[in-house]
This record gives structure tokens, C-alpha cells and sequence, in this order.
């Protein structure tokens, strides 16, 4: 059962990947990028499943919830979207790093909760 699952995700991610157009499509429909907005890269993804199951690393005690590493021949958009199409999925979460992007003005930000600038 676990084999055709297997089977099942790898020809959605054959499938999402034909499908996917190129940056060359793109450039030529003069579609642009957001300038705003920085495309986030991840290369894991956090996937919940309908049933227990051993693909991936186990994140929950019930084996529903696996980190599953992208391969490096796979676009991390193809990925996810193979990922979403996949029978017996409930999420798929890219693993993105978040950084700052300013520090706060307020004088009393350290006094905050549990909020100190940590110690280098």
C-alpha cells in the first residue's frame, strides 16, 4: 500500500513538473515579479497526511505529519504543487526561513514579554 502512495507522489511530481511553465513563458506573456515581494526558497516541506505513513521524517507522534526534503533535481514550486494535487494529502507547509527586516524603535522592546536582544 505504502509502494503505490510512493508511485502516486512521484507521478504527480512528473506530471506538476510538465505542466509548470519556464521562466522563458513567462518573459514572453511580460509577465513581472512583484518587486515587493522576494520569492521565498525553501527546500523542505512539511506535509500532513489523511493516514499514518513512513515517507519523510516523522513531526508528530501519530505519523501523520512528515518533513519531506525536496530533491535537488525538483523545483521547490513543482514540488509543492505535486505535493497538494497528492491523494490522501491535508496541508503541505514550504519550511521558509523568516529574517528580520528592521529593528523596532521602541525603547522598551527588552522589557517586552520574553523579547531581550539575546546575548552574542
Amino acid at each position: 500500500m505504502a509502494r503505490r502512495h510512493h508511485i502516486a507522489a512521484l507521478a504527480a511530481l512528473l506530471f506538476a513538473a510538465l505542466l509548470t511553465p519556464t521562466a522563458n513563458t513567462r518573459a514572453s506573456t511580460g509577465e513581472e515579479p512583484s518587486p515587493s515581494a522576494a520569492p521565498a526558497t525553501f527546500d523542505e516541506l512539511t506535509v500532513t497526511f489523511a493516514y499514518p505513513t513512513s515517507v519523510g521524517q516523522a513531526v508528530s507522534s501519530d505519523g501523520r505529519t512528515r518533513e519531506v526534503t525536496i530533491a535537488d533535481n525538483v523545483a521547490p514550486e513543482v514540488a509543492l504543487a505535486a505535493w497538494e494535487m497528492t491523494a490522501g494529502v491535508i496541508a503541505v507547509i514550504p519550511q521558509v526561513e523568516v529574517t528580520t527586516t528592521s529593528v523596532p524603535s521602541d525603547p522598551r522592546y527588552a522589557d517586552q514579554w520574553d523579547m531581550a536582544a539575546p546575548v552574542p
